[in-house]
This record gives structure tokens, C-alpha cells and sequence, in this order.
């Protein structure tokens, strides 16, 4: 009987043993179905918010450019040009009771280098560390040969003026920091644009256009924190200088559309094709 007895405890033993695995096996079953429940519910959270998102911008969009392809109709043949959306910005749209703002970025590089007058050549070779009177008679030199053969014809034409500085044909890092880029990087020759890009021309430019180093130092500190916009160029530059530096109509413009908090993006191009007012597909990018 005793021997029969520890058999039996044995057994028993084993029994627990094995109900108290099955019982351990089950909760971690079922811990790890609730996390992947969990999980599943955040991941198709995150994507129905992600489609909300793009379809909001998207529907405003849709708004946006009908509106825009209704200013273009009313106006009169000779006023429409891109200033028709840049002088009265849209600043908000309203989709699901959700703000959807608007910023317009001028989508025009580098300006013609044709264009540029004799202070502002003298105040772009300044820049580029030249003394105050070299720099003068070298643009005087520079604008006479314009004259002379009607327009630099090409970028290498220009660089081939004798004098001008090998800073300013080849660039340099400034001691400072940041990079002083070479002037094929700098200006264009054909474009007919006195046009700088807010976010993407280069700081040397803004002087050129006779922004003053306090403007420049603004305008440094927006790009390092973000991508500037034309109404932060109103901010930075006022209204007169703001005339200088945006001299002429933009041929093209940057629509993007953002929702404060959400890392996404809707961008767009618009222009025009022989009157007729030309928007690109929209693209809806992750914010960076």
C-alpha cells in the first residue's frame, strides 16, 4: 500500500505540474493576444487617421483651386498673373471642422544675372569680400560689357570677365560657417527674373538686394529652424524691400497645405501655359 500510495502522489504531482503549464501557457497566450489586439488597434488607428488627414487636404485642395480658377476668370486678361493668389492670400480652410492652412512659397530660383544693376553687382561682389571702390569699377566694367555684346549669353560668358573674383566664380566656405556658392549656383543667364527664392536662394543674393546683414541674420535664423515662407519675407524685408528683392511676378508659386500637429503635407505648382492658369498633380509628402 505504501508503494501504491507514492505512485498515486507522484502522479498527482505530475498532474499539477502539468495543469499548472497548461495554465501558464494559456495566459501567455492570451497576454500576448491582447497586446497583438492592442497593436492591431493602434496601427489601424494611426492608418484611418493618416487616410482622414489626406482626404481633408485633398478635399481642400479641391476648394482651394476652384477658387483660384474663379479669380483667374474674373480677372481681366492683363492682371492675371500669379500676384492674383499672392496678394490676397488664402490663409485657412475649413474641412470636418478642421483648419487646413495655406502658405504660397514663390517657386522661382535663381535670378538673370542681365537683370542686375550696378549697385546691386557692387553690393553682391562686396559680399564676396571685395573692397567697396574695386568692387564698383568692377561692375561698372561688368554692366558695359553687357551692354556692349546685348546680354551675357551664357554663365560661362559671364565668369569669363576678367577680374572677377575667383571666390565668386568657384566658392567658398565661409570662416563663419556656411557656404558662399560658386556663380553658376548663384544666378542664371535667359531667365529674365529679378526674382529670389525665400527659402532656397542664396544669402548673398538678399545682400545684393540690399537687405541689411540684421535682415539676412533673420531670415538665416527662420531657415534653420524651418522653411521660410512669403509671409515671412513680409516680416523680415517690409513692404519697400520686399518690392526690391521681389521685383517682377512670379512665373511660378508652391501651394502647400498643412494641418498643425499632423506630419503630413499637400503640395502643388501652379502656372500658367498661355493664359490659362496650369496646376500640378498634388503631392502629399511627410512633413520632415
Amino acid at each position: 500500500m505504501k508503494n501504491l500510495g507514492g505512485t498515486n502522489g507522484k502522479r498527482g504531482g505530475f498532474i499539477l505540474i502539468y495543469v499548472a503549464a497548461i495554465l501558464v501557457f494559456l495566459t501567455a497566450l492570451v497576454l500576448h493576444s491582447s497586446r497583438q489586439v492592442r497593436g492591431d488597434a493602434q496601427v489601424s488607428a494611426r492608418l484611418q487617421e493618416h487616410t482622414a488627414t489626406r482626404d481633408r487636404l485633398i478635399a481642400a485642395t479641391t476648394l482651394m483651386q476652384a477658387r483660384q480658377a474663379f479669380a483667374w476668370a474674373q480677372a481681366e486678361p492683363a492682371k492675371r498673373n500669379m500676384s492674383l493668389f499672392t496678394d490676397q492670400p488664402v490663409d485657412l480652410i475649413q474641412i470636418d471642422g478642421v483648419n487646413i492652412s495655406i502658405s504660397f512659397q514663390d517657386a522661382d530660383l535663381q535670378p538673370d544675372a542681365n537683370q542686375l544693376t550696378v549697385a546691386e553687382w557692387t553690393r553682391l561682389l562686396g559680399a564676396y569680400g571685395m573692397a567697396e571702390a574695386e568692387s564698383q569699377r568692377l561692375a561698372e566694367r561688368i554692366d558695359a560689357l553687357r551692354q556692349q555684346s546685348g546680354g551675357f549669353e551664357s554663365i560661362i560668358d559671364l565668369a569669363n570677365t576678367p577680374n572677377l573674383p575667383i571666390d565668386l566664380v568657384q566658392g567658398f566656405e565661409a570662416s563663419g560657417g556656411g557656404r558662399y556658392p560658386a556663380l553658376v549656383d548663384l544666378l542664371t543667364v535667359g531667365g529674365e527674373s529679378r526674382r529670389l527664392h525665400v527659402a532656397n536662394s542664396p544669402l548673398p543674393l538678399f545682400r545684393a538686394f540690399n537687405a541689411t546683414q540684421e535682415q539676412i541674420g533673420r531670415l538665416r535664423e527662420v531657415r534653420r529652424s524651418r522653411e521660410p515662407t512669403l509671409a515671412d519675407a513680409r516680416l523680415i524685408f517690409g513692404s519697400d524691400l520686399l518690392k526690391i528683392i521681389y521685383e517682377g511676378r512670379p512665373e511660378k508659386l508652391r501651394a502647400r497645405l498643412e494641418i498643425s500637429g499632423i506630419p503630413l503635407r499637400l503640395e502643388f505648382d501652379i502656372s500658367t501655359l498661355n493664359g490659362r492658369l496650369v496646376v500640378t498633380p498634388p503631392r502629399i509628402l511627410t512633413a520632415a
